[in-house]
């Protein structure tokens, strides 16, 4: 009777343990990882079903460059230790190919059954292909196919010297959508990239509302006293990439700000401009200026 119990309640653990990690399935078949190591039911690869990209930016890139990023649509919480995606990319034809692989999912060095203690960590995994807007033109890309297993997905590419966009293929709508565009909160699209001249920098005034015309316009100001260039007189065809017009773009040609303060990457003070604000009283509204401060950072990965 006691040996019956005990195997009841093992059986219960492990039915829990595969509960806890049915959202990472497990890819069939088993073989070695690159050092050798077999696979296991601890210790497996996982194929995607359906994943999201966007078109993102990293600070150790050259002008030329930028990040396809092919992501999970949520993010996977659990004790598993989980690796990024494999994948491969390559020039053929017209066409720029990428094959997503699968990830690792290694439970090897965690407890075998629920219920014990585990350190429970959220990740989500990522393949990031750069790809360099040189190589495209000089392969005469058109588009861009994704596959993953048997499915293909393609993204024509639109290119000019100041920006890359990449469209869902309007003939294939039938088909199985295994790669889809990200929605970032506060962007467009996720999937148009500038390619921003050197100098950039994002002025901001906190707390200002899109339609606050007339800080808008002291803050325009307040470049312009500073020597920076509004984008949009560099780049012809610049639309902001934010939904939040607040966020205003610049070049500091002058170096003045940018060159090389590291301070900017997560935004800065730079200085103030006067607003006016009403301030209501009994007998008689009155108008009084305040001081805000102006704000400037370097556009980040999704800006």
């Amino acid at each position: 009777m006691i040996r019956k119990l005990l195997f009841c309640i093992g059986l219960f653990a492990l039915v829990l343990a595969g509960a806890a990690n049915a959202q990472i399935p497990r890819k069939s078949g088993g073989g070695l990882d690159e050092n050798g190591i077999p696979y296991s039911n601890r210790y497996w690869q996982s194929q995607p079903s359906n994943t999201v990209i966007s078109l993102i930016r990293k600070p150790e890139l050259n002008e030329n460059q930028f990040v396809l990023r092919i992501t999970n649509p949520y993010t996977i919480n659990g004790c598993a230790d989980i690796g990024n995606y494999a994948y491969s990319a390559e020039y053929k034809d017209v066409y720029l190919d990428i094959s997503l692989g699968s990830l690792t999912v290694d439970m090897r060095d965690q407890p075998q059954y629920a219920h014990l203690h585990c350190p429970r960590k959220s990740k989500s995994p990522v393949a990031d292909i750069i790809i360099n807007r040189t190589d495209l033109a000089e392969n005469r890309t058109r588009a861009i196919r994704l596959h993953n297993g048997t499915d293909t997905n393609y993204y024509n590419i639109k290119i000019n010297e100041n920006r890359v966009i990449i469209l869902p293929d309007e003939n294939e709508a039938a088909l199985v959508q295994r790669f889809k565009p990200q929605k970032i909160a506060g962007k467009k699209s996720a999937l148009t990239y500038w390619f921003y001249p050197l100098g950039t920098v994002m002025l901001w005034v906190p707390g200002m509302e899109s339609s606050d015309q007339e800080t808008l316009t002291k803050l325009r100001s307040f470049a312009q006293d500073k020597n920076l260039v509004p984008l949009e007189t560099v780049f012809q065809d610049f639309q902001s990439p934010l939904t939040n017009s607040r966020y205003q773009y610049f070049v500091d040609t002058d170096g003045i700000l940018t060159d090389n303060d590291p301070a900017l990457a997560d935004g800065k003070i730079i200085g103030e401009i006067s607003i006016e604000k009403k301030v209501y009283g009994l007998e008689k509204d009155e108008i009084k200026l305040d001081k805000v401060s102006v704000y400037a950072k370097t556009p980040g990965m999704y800006e």
